[in-house]
């Protein structure tokens, strides 16, 4: 029998695949502009992705966060597709039996208790692909769905030692198809045991928010999806904005070799009409702060990251690379994953071993696109 099946699964798997390749092509031409430019009150369409069990509960406290708001949230359960799981799905004993998969029935049944326990309707699928082509599922379903945001797992995990280790290299590979090919704002998940390993945590450990905000659009964008979380009442919210220092050999040295640009000019205007308006909503609640901090070379920043890492279960930033600024000088010599940007990466460290879980937001922009006027 093991031998049939194998006869079976090894023609029909590379005709199944391309199929699906073509298929998944054929995707609508939708393009979300970034929550940016929503209204504050408008429907958030999220699309989380989950490869196991143990993504499940940050995934939820996620959710859970933005559930008073108008929300639609969509789970897509991610399986890779290899020679162990191609033969329960080619192999079929009865016409509507076919074999689970993975942890496909536990997370399907761990959903279905959390909505029926009072939790957000979740509508849950399963897309069983390659790694290498996974990223296309992803972005297809998340165009027919029209999300607003895709939020992706970590390619690592938190380790009983603390420190963050390497799971599949196939998830990194899905996080970087995703972040190039889709057309609406991405999240990428660090979770550092946010709601624990049980789900019936999950809704009281995330407590305690803050969005690092150091300009540009990713920036913006984490700005626009963190204050969500500022009007949930169980959360104390912070927006902590970094700037330089004022450096006269720094700012002779690049007055002379580039002048500023009106696009310099309006990155700078939208980075203060949005952290102005989220001023001026939230003025007066105590539990919202705002805070301003000024760093002069990477090493300062570094120390602030650190301080503010402990304070908060939390943090929100944009994926932004922050340009020049001597804000960053000297972190990208510390990259491990250069695909999230220097701070980013800092945040999400092997060697950070704070137990802050981190959200980076890259907003979407075409290859040929500025910030919107």
């Amino acid at each position: 029998m093991v031998y049939a099946i194998f006869v079976i699964s090894v023609p029909v798997a590379p005709i199944s695949a391309a199929v699906l390749k073509y298929v998944r092509k054929q995707s609508p031409g939708f393009k979300h502009a970034g929550i940016e430019w929503e209204e504050a009150e408008a429907e958030l369409r999220m699309l989380t992705c989950v490869h196991s069990l143990q993504d499940l509960p940050s995934s939820i406290n996620i959710m859970e966060a933005c559930r008073d708001l108008p929300l639609s949230v969509y789970m897509m359960n991610l399986i890779e597709y290899n020679e162990r799981t191609a033969s329960p799905i080619m192999y079929i004993r009865r016409s509507n039996d076919v074999v689970p998969l993975g942890d496909t029935q536990e997370i399907a049944n761990t959903i279905d208790a959390y909505v029926h326990n009072g939790g957000i309707q979740v509508r849950l699928t399963t897309t069983i692909s390659y790694y290498r082509d996974m990223h296309e599922d992803v972005c297809r379903t998340a165009a027919e769905l029209c999300a607003s945001i895709v939020i992706l797992p970590f390619h690592k995990f938190l380790g009983v030692d603390g420190k963050m280790h390497t799971s599949k290299a196939g998830y990194r590979m899905v996080n970087q198809g995703v972040l190039k090919h889709v057309s609406c704002s991405v999240g990428i998940l660090v979770d550092r045991g946010l709601g624990g390993t049980r789900l019936d945590t999950a809704a009281s450990a995330l407590n305690r928010v803050a969005v690092l905000f150091f300009g540009g659009p990713d920036d913006r964008e984490a700005v626009a999806f963190g204050s969500r979380f500022a009007k949930l009442s169980t959360i104390a919210f912070s927006l902590i904005r970094f700037f330089p220092e004022e450096d006269d050999q720094y700012n002779t040295t690049i007055s002379l070799e580039e002048e500023s640009s009106p696009c310099d000019e309006l990155e700078k205007h939208l980075d203060d009409r949005i952290v102005n308006e989220f001023r001026n909503r939230y003025t007066g609640i105590e539990r919202v702060t705002y805070q301003e901090r000024f760093v002069s070379m990477g090493e300062d920043t570094l120390a602030n990251l650190l301080a503010v890492e402990v304070a908060y279960t939390l943090l929100i930033v944009g994926r932004g690379e922050k340009g020049s600024s001597p804000i960053v000088d000297g972190l990208r010599n510390l990259e491990e994953c250069p695909e999230l940007g220097p701070v980013e990466d800092l945040l999400a460290s092997s060697e950070n071993s704070n137990h802050c879980s981190v959200l980076i937001i890259r907003q979407y922009r075409s290859s040929n696109q500025t910030s919107k006027p």
